[in-house]
């Protein structure tokens, strides 16, 4: 299968182009680097986003593969670019050992997941609960938290950053009198 021109005054109720336009730019890649990637040219992927060109099945495959996506997700995945606002009222919480949690509401599979964690003075919590098929990213907002990770020691202030999988032995916990605010973010594995 060739690229081929659409047929004029057709309208197309998949839009390849389109798509591929908008992945990319959610992607933060610009034009030049996704063809170079995708070892094509750029004026060929121009022509793709422009939708003056439909790209031939190897093409297509070429460029999902430099976006890191499969062709069932390709046809399947949102390219909704308008975040979802989520007002406090609206995000869940749950209370558990000790610590409150507040959840953005169910998204799509996949997608990253944003937690705001409050500790009170003494409590202590490990993130079992959370599923050990996961990464964790964390940044502290408030307060100093005691981070043990792997049976190491760590204080975090307002500001420092923590990353790691949750299958490594950790514990949170705030030895302090005033309460311990993180923004987390959860990224389920591949595997």
């Amino acid at each position: 299968m060739s690229e081929s021109a659409p047929p004029n005054g057709t309208a197309r109720s998949f839009e390849v182009g389109a798509r591929l336009l908008i992945l990319r730019q959610v992607r933060g890649i610009s034009q030049r680097e996704l063809a170079r990637r995708a070892s094509i040219t750029n004026a060929n992927l121009s022509m793709i986003e422009q939708g003056r060109v439909s790209p031939s099945i190897t093409t297509l495959e070429k460029i999902l593969v430099a976006l890191d996506l499969s062709l069932p997700e390709f046809f399947t995945v949102t390219t909704e670019v308008t975040p979802d606002i989520f007002s406090h009222d609206s995000l869940h919480l749950i209370k558990r050992g000790g610590s409150e949690y507040r959840l953005l509401p169910s998204g799509d599979a996949g997608a990253p997941h944003f937690v705001q964690q409050t500790l009170p003075p003494g409590v202590a919590v490990s993130g079992t609960w959370l599923g050990r098929r996961t990464w964790i990213s964390g940044l502290v907002q408030n307060g100093l938290l005691s981070l043990w990770l792997d049976n190491g020691r760590s204080e975090l202030r307002p500001g420092d950053a923590f990353r790691f999988h949750l299958q490594r032995p950790h514990k949170f916990a705030n030895e302090t009198e005033a309460p311990v605010v993180l923004v987390l973010q959860l990224v389920a594995d591949d595997l």
